[in-house]
């Protein structure tokens, strides 16, 4: 059935109009076809009567309309090929978008499935609320920084925190603007939570190298068009439901001020998983430990209206990526260092 929008469609159509002329050309111009006709037919046509006969006016009508008719058709049939052609390569698309929707989905709920094992053992547990207690949230957490100092072999020395990297150091040999005394308060809170994080690392390593690849694989099928923003956005909705509070929180510290956790930092930017600004204001999904964590530091990870961000991550990718000095990568100390 033609719908109105479709009628309306037609009559812009230029073909139409020009069809139209000529019709009308040819109704007011039928006196002279006549003339013509008998001029150069006489022979068949009466002298007295100057008129054709409706047999004669029939068969001139049909002549000049077959033309138009055959191409009509022809228009008409290579219409119809275009259009199975089209609906031949939406098909394709859209088998092709279910396709990679199976495969995401495959993969994802796979590696969920890893990763929920990995979180309900009881060592990554206890872990996770070894770091919320002592590393992140701990009021007192500058004093007992002594515990933390490794012994050497020969008992001469202590392994020392600096701003730069970790090394070794005799205690009186330690340059006195890296002794305790003399690190900020932010220098100080790094080297509390990189010292508890790696006393931890080696029960938790599975758990954070599930959680980056799942976000790793989530980011190449975005940025390949495998899933589009709502879909994509899906996963990671679903992927923060399954975190508690203290695991999100342990991530977001692991991933800033961890260096072991710098490829995962670059793959959460952009993302969402902590929430977007509103989320931060009200503690939404955690209450942000300060002052080692402020709103400043959140705003990479959200997933902003110009994509500024996601841009950002491919080009934090790229910039690791072409690290093949040893002592530039050992010069990183966390990601905030990298960024």
């Amino acid at each position: 059935m033609t719908t109105k929008k479709n009628k309306k469609r037609y009559y812009k159509d230029w073909r139409f109009w020009v069809g139209l002329v000529i019709a009308v050309a040819i109704f007011y111009c039928l006196p002279a076809l006549g003339k013509g006709y008998r001029f150069f037919f006489s022979e068949k046509v009466n002298p007295n009567n100057f008129s054709i006969s409706r047999l004669e006016l029939l068969q001139l009508g049909i002549s000049l309309i077959a033309p138009i008719l055959t191409y009509r058709v022809f228009r008409n049939t290579l219409k119809m090929q275009d259009e199975a052609k089209s609906d031949r390569e939406k098909d394709k698309k859209a088998e092709e978008k279910r396709r990679n929707i199976d495969d995401a989905n495959r993969e994802f709920y796979s590696l969920l499935d890893l990763f929920k094992k990995e979180q309900n053992k009881q060592d990554t547990k206890d872990s996770i609320s070894f770091l919320f207690d002592k590393a992140i949230n701990s009021k007192d957490n500058y004093s007992f920084i002594k515990d933390y100092k490794i012994p050497l072999g020969n008992g001469t020395g202590f392994h020392y925190y600096l701003p730069t990297r970790v090394k070794y150091f005799n205690e009186s040999d330690i340059p006195k603007k890296y002794t305790w005394e003399n690190l900020s308060n932010q220098e100080k809170s790094e080297l509390i939570i990189s010292f508890q994080f790696d006393e931890v690392y080696n029960k938790m390593s599975s758990y954070f190298k599930i959680f980056h690849r799942i976000l790793k694989n989530l980011n190449e099928r975005y940025d390949e068009d495998k899933l589009d923003e709502r879909e994509f956005k899906n996963y990671i909705g679903i992927l923060r439901t399954q975190l508690s509070s203290e695991e999100l929180v342990v991530i977001l510290v692991n991933s800033l001020y961890i260096k072991r956790g710098l490829g995962l930092a670059i793959e959460l930017i952009g993302t969402n998983l902590f929430g977007d600004e509103n989320d931060f204001k009200i503690d939404q999904h955690f209450i942000i430990p300060e002052p080692k964590i402020v709103p400043d530091d959140l705003s990479i990870f959200i997933n902003d209206i110009d994509g500024k961000n996601i841009e950002k991550r491919k080009d934090y990718e790229k910039k690791l990526k072409s690290i093949d000095d040893i002592t530039k990568f050992e010069e990183i100390r966390n990601f905030k260092s990298f960024a």
